[in-house]
């Protein structure tokens, strides 16, 4: 039974190591028992001589722990086949395999362009919240680097197979911003209002500065009139709102976000 739950990917849940080292409590106990009964030297050193060939074994894994670059590609393959299978933690953990090695970030995109690749064939659109947290980190990288058109190709990419992953819909967001796609930027700043992500008050002082580049007036209006109903002493707010009631320089008003 245990080797059947150690050899099946559905049932080993592959990462969790730590559950497979307590049955060795019980083995070590055995063993040593087993071991003082023993009476015949002979036996003893047949035992002495395959413990020394058993501990050869552990070498190899020492040498990968002790490795940086060995311990990485081996996280990055063992939780390839996790994604495949078991599913759970694999994107975090392919992450933490990646920023191992994370000085060379050029490496670590090509290493990331290939994961992704890989594991496109086994992503699921609209529900595969792991795979768009790959993407996303490929789009924040890209973000980082001011190539705004990569960041949002892959922010929305990752939006399509996870559209409740609000750190990338927010990405979105910005990318859009940078690139002056203010009619997509508000469609998407209005989803993360309406989630209050990241949180109630900032989404929807977003969503009006998102619907004032986008010269949506009214729209900013409606979302000034329900913010000050649930906060009326927000002076900022208040503001914008008078200034909309009367029309007063449209274009201008959303340059107070800057004072």
């Amino acid at each position: 039974f245990i080797l059947f739950f150690m050899v099946n990917p559905l049932l080993s849940m592959p990462m969790d190591w730590d559950l497979f080292s307590l049955p060795t409590l019980i083995l070590l106990t055995f063993l040593m028992t087993l071991v003082k009964q023993i009476e015949h030297l002979e036996i003893k050193n047949i035992l002495h001589k395959t413990s020394l060939a058993l501990a050869l074994l552990v070498i190899p894994m020492f040498w990968v722990n002790a490795n940086k670059k060995a311990i990485s590609y081996r996280l990055e393959s063992v939780n390839i086949h996790v994604f495949k299978t078991y599913y759970q933690h694999s994107s975090y953990n392919i992450l933490n395999a990646l920023s191992i090695l994370n000085k060379d970030m050029e490496t670590y995109k090509k290493r990331k362009e290939a994961i992704l690749k890989e594991l496109e064939p086994y992503a699921i659109k609209g529900k595969d919240d792991k795979y768009a947290n790959l993407l996303m980190d490929q789009a924040y990288i890209y973000m980082n680097q001011g190539n705004y058109q990569e960041a949002r190709r892959l922010a929305l990419q990752g939006y399509d197979y996870y559209p409740n992953l609000d750190k990338n819909t927010q990405l979105i967001v910005q990318a859009g911003f940078q690139l002056q796609y203010y009619e997509e930027m508000y469609q998407f700043a209005k989803g993360l209002m309406h989630r209050a992500y990241p949180d109630d008050v900032l989404s929807r002082k977003v969503a009006i500065q998102a619907a004032l580049y986008a010269e949506r007036y009214h729209d900013a209006l409606i979302i000034c009139e329900s913010f000050l109903e649930k906060y009326p002493y927000d002076d900022f707010v208040r503001t914008i709102k008078k200034r909309l009631i009367n029309k007063d320089k449209l274009g201008e008003i959303v340059y107070l976000f800057y004072e």
